[in-house]
């Protein structure tokens, strides 16, 4: 018992040590700039309103706002705070379900916590372009630490708690976790000697899915577009994989598909190593799971990139294939300590090597965003002096995250950001808008005349870099135009004043 606390306490002393210094943790690093825009719409509607992205949340079908939303209500935490406890808890979640696994594949109690915590600082994962534990507050990131949690349930034989966390992760994000229930359908249909134990879960299985379904009716503000069937016409497609290219494999670098056909492969190999080892349940999940993972490479190249399925592009199944690195993973660990206790060095050797390369990140990618410039006064300066309904532009930053992150914080609608476009994969309708938008403001330098076309549009401010400054310029004198607000890293211009200037507009640097 005194053993079982200690090993408790020190978990739980690394999931805070992880989640606050090393890795860390973001918030609007990426992802999340258009999740949680649209969850403060959500909670004060008349803000964001005309935001494209906030708008047109992508989350209808899980129950990730109506959680978070229900819990800044009743703490008074506000959405960060409630973002960031739930994003430890699922990291928590992770790293027990981690454990659990590894003392399952025969590991001991420090080498189990020890692999535990290594696989819990995660790893990112090219081509499909997801972390195996993701640094952002996002659904699929919150849904994988009560889904690993649940692996490692089933694996102890706890089935109905773990039929209890996985039930968490499908409300979370429903395609993501659907995987694994499927398994369990599939062990409970043909599996008679489990069948037994597998029966308690299918009352919590149509309990969730139930729950799921009435959330989902109740949706907030502005639905999700409905689920469609129908293949992407090729102009959508094409801007799709324009914005987001990581959901098309022909797109992808053919290097990640080797790594992944090898990291299965692996993964096989070790199998039949530790197979005489593993229960039944463990069996069963780990087989299946990896090999869905590794299948959805083509099943998406086929649904995906050939019929242009939008169904399936919205789904984002090629997420399984974290499930399947993350095995290899725990395989490739398990066979070399069990290699090193039969002092069969070199085989060790070979595990722990190819757990390594498969483990570390692809070169240029951080775990912590870039902190870019200093949003924050400029953001504070416009929720305080601007109209709710005011519309921003960034002309400058194109593929950056800054104006995202000015969103969030500003509660200000932005006419077009790079991050906004990732709903184009879950709406379709918002492909044609989004990339008109992008094109006419975003893909070239700023210069005077662009910022005089620009004019046109329905923008209250332009907000552009510190070392430009606009001008007017007639036949009898040169006018500098004051910015309604500057610091050391912004300059902001209302464009009711830039259209009744006279003489003609010239950009220049200080």
């Amino acid at each position: 018992m005194r053993r079982a606390l200690v090993v408790f306490f020190a978990l739980c002393l690394i999931v805070w040590l992880e989640f606050a210094y090393f890795p860390g943790h973001t918030y609007l690093g990426s992802a999340s700039q258009v999740y949680i825009a649209a969850l403060e719409h959500l909670q004060q509607p008349g803000f964001l309103s005309r935001d494209l992205a906030a708008a047109h949340p992508n989350f209808g079908l899980t129950a990730y706002d109506e959680l978070t939303l229900l819990l800044a209500h009743v703490t008074h935490l506000g959405i960060e705070r409630v973002l960031a406890i739930e994003h430890f808890l699922s990291r928590a979640a992770g790293l027990f379900g981690l454990f659990l696994l590894a003392r399952s594949l025969g590991l001991k109690i420090w080498h189990s916590a020890a692999v535990a915590s290594v696989l819990n600082l995660g790893t990112y994962l090219g081509g499909a372009e997801i972390w195996l534990f993701g640094p952002e507050p996002v659904p699929r990131v919150l849904a994988t630490g009560p889904l690993v949690l649940a692996f490692g349930l089933l694996a102890r034989g706890q089935i109905l708690l773990g039929g209890f966390l996985a039930g968490c992760a499908l409300l979370l994000d429903p395609a993501f976790a659907a995987p694994f229930w499927l398994v369990l359908i599939i062990e409970f249909v043909t599996d008679r000697r489990f069948r037994t134990q597998l029966r308690p879960l299918v009352p919590v299985l149509l309990v969730f899915v139930l729950l799921l379904a009435n959330l989902s009716q109740l949706q907030q503000g502005t639905p999700d577009a409905p689920i469609s069937f129908s293949a992407l016409p090729a102009a959508i497609a094409r801007i799709d994989q324009y914005r987001s290219p990581e959901l098309w494999v022909s797109l992808w670098p053919s290097k990640w598909i080797y790594f992944y056909l090898a990291a299965f492969t692996i993964f096989v190999w070790g199998l039949t190593r530790l197979w005489p080892a593993l229960n039944r349940q463990m069996r069963w999940l780990f087989l299946l799971l990896a090999s869905i993972g590794v299948l959805t490479i083509p099943a998406s190249a086929i649904l995906v990139d050939r019929l242009r399925s939008q169904a399936v592009l919205s789904a984002e199944i090629m997420h399984q294939l974290a499930i399947l690195v993350l095995f290899t993973l725990l395989v490739c660990a398990a066979a070399a300590v069990h290699a090193g206790h039969g002092r069969r060095w070199r085989e060790a050797g070979c595990w722990a090597a190819a757990a390594v390369l498969i483990f570390l990140p692809s070169p240029g990618k951080q775990y912590r965003e870039s902190s870019g410039p200093h949003i924050a006064p400029l953001a504070e300066w416009a929720r305080v002096n601007t109209w709710g309904s005011s519309m921003f532009l960034f002309p400058e930053e194109g593929r950056s995250g800054t104006a995202g992150r000015f969103r969030a914080e500003s509660l200000r609608a932005l006419w077009v950001d790079w991050s906004g476009g990732a709903e184009i994969s879950h709406d379709p309708a918002l492909a044609p808008e989004w990339f008109r938008r992008w094109q006419s403001t975003m893909e070239q330098p700023l210069t005077a005349e662009h910022l005089q076309s620009m004019l046109a549009l329905p923008i209250d401010y332009f907000v552009l870099r510190r070392d430009k400054e606009i001008e007017a310029r007639t036949n009898h004198e040169t006018r500098q135009i004051q910015p309604v607000f500057e610091d050391a890293h912004f300059a902001v211009y209302e464009a009711s004043t830039l259209r009744i200037v006279p003489g003609r507009l010239v950009v220049d640097r200080r």
